[in-house]
């Protein structure tokens, strides 16, 4: 049950949710694959359609940068995985993002209803640490969600 702090806590709005789950792409409508969307729904690309940074308030054109508004226009590691977290939550999968060495954002995602899988990584689990906004119970280390998922299902054996 703690993991579902990280679907109702999504970052996204009740209407980007319900953007989400309206127009995920149907090969990805499952459980399993739902936070593999981003990969097919949002561009990853340092300057917009306008020739506009990515590192400037001008990228997203000054509109809120929701679900349907990181599709459109695409965006770099912060943008896709704020995606991919908020498709996975609108379908009751927990996710959130991860910080990474040299700014880089990654996010994590439960598979299976016990396996959380690093998506959008460059530098794996062992240097994945958590991310600003986000509620922890601890600080620090991402790979505690798959220790914390193992507990809970052997906690016998963590006593």
């Amino acid at each position: 049950a703690w993991q579902m702090r990280y679907v109702v806590g999504s970052w996204a709005k009740d209407e980007e949710l319900v953007w989400a789950r309206a127009n995920a792409l149907e090969e990805f409508r499952d459980p399993n694959k739902i936070g593999s969307v981003t990969h097919s729904m949002v561009e990853y690309k340092l300057y917009n359609d306008d020739g506009i940074s990515v590192h400037t308030s001008g990228y997203y054109y000054g509109k809120p940068v929701t679900l349907e508004w990181i599709h459109t226009i695409g965006g770099l590691s912060g943008a896709s995985s704020k995606f991919g977290s908020g498709m996975a939550q609108a379908f009751g999968i927990p996710a959130l993002p991860v910080s990474q060495p040299g700014g880089h954002i990654a996010f994590i995602w439960q598979k299976n209803g016990t396996d959380w899988h690093l998506a959008k990584d460059i530098s794996g689990w062992e240097k994945s640490t958590t991310h600003t906004g986000i509620q922890y119970s601890w600080k620090v280390a991402a790979p505690f969600f798959t220790m914390m998922t193992e507990a809970q299902l052997n906690p016998e054996a963590y006593r």
